[in-house]
């Protein structure tokens, strides 16, 4: 390394070594002999800040002063894809969910985001709430819910339940999602009728054949690039309520959850998050 080195992390078997440094490199080293396994990761235009595993060993997800994160091949070192791009200023945390589907990203710009980590496509809006740097990120054991740490002084909880958002478009739209707004929320996953009850656009050949036309690519849609892609900044109380949009149809995305606690909400339906204790 060229500059100092800012993050490591060892890969679920122990075998390999990920290190993050300020020449805006990553490198993989033999964790028993110490060697450096090939070349090093290049493609970041700023320092790389943070590295971190897949629980399954298959990929590597590195941070950066640039603003986007990359996805690396954690054997060969390649590239997977372009670099994720959707904060405004330094990502500073990367972490990936239990059944490594899902990568979470934390940024000076306040904000969490929630990517697909086979396709890096965004999951839904970005997570608002915090008022200042969004240091650290991590994922629950179950994968239902993330946590970030902030700057502000506090910690936030978030529903990151796919399946729960699905629930929540369903209650609150009484409709279900077209393919667009599936691979918006769920990414890769095949897709399905939210509302199994109801009616959906692929019950008519026709409209669905629009909608997904063979061999289409799966860049999200002029509708969604369109759509707000802010999440709403105020805690809710379960059921979460989830403003319209314009055009009358249900956003669907996070929603700041609050932990067990004796502290009662300050008012109405607004949950404070957690703070760390005042200091003696």
């Amino acid at each position: 390394m060229d500059a100092i080195v800012l993050s490591v992390a060892f890969s679920p078997d122990g075998k390999r070594l990920a290190s993050a440094s300020g020449d805006q490199t990553v490198r993989l080293w033999d964790a028993e002999s110490g060697q450096p396994l090939g070349a090093r990761l290049t493609g970041h235009d700023a320092v790389v800040w943070r590295v971190a595993f897949s629980p399954d060993g298959k990929r590597l997800a590195s941070a950066s002063v640039d603003k986007t994160v990359r996805l690396w091949d954690a054997k060969s070192g390649q590239p997977l894809g372009p670099p994720l791009k959707g904060h405004d200023a330094i990502v500073q945390s990367v972490a990936f969910s239990p059944d490594s589907k899902r990568l979470a990203s934390a940024s000076k710009d306040k904000t969490v985001r929630l990517w697909d980590a086979e396709s890096g496509q965004p999951l839904g809006p970005r997570f608002m709430g915090h008022d200042s740097n969004v240091r650290s990120d991590a994922f629950s054991p179950d994968g239902k819910r993330l946590a970030s740490a902030s700057h502000d002084k506090t910690v936030r909880l978030w529903d990151v339940d796919l399946q729960s958002w699905l629930k929540r478009a369903c209650a609150i739209a009484n409709r279900n999602l077209t393919r667009q707004e599936w691979r918006k929320y769920q990414g890769n996953l095949p897709h399905r009728k939210t509302c199994p009850d109801l009616s959906g656009p692929d019950d008519d050949p026709q409209t669905a054949a629009i909608q997904s036309p063979p061999g289409a690519s799966k860049a999200p849609s002029a509708e969604s690039a369109s759509a707000p892609t802010e999440a709403p900044g105020p805690a809710v109380t379960a059921p979460p309520v989830i403003p319209s949009r314009p055009d009358g149809r249900a956003r669907i995305g996070p929603t700041p959850v609050q932990p067990v606690s004796p502290v009662p909400p300050a008012s109405g339906n607004r949950k404070e998050p957690v703070t760390s204790p005042a200091g003696p």
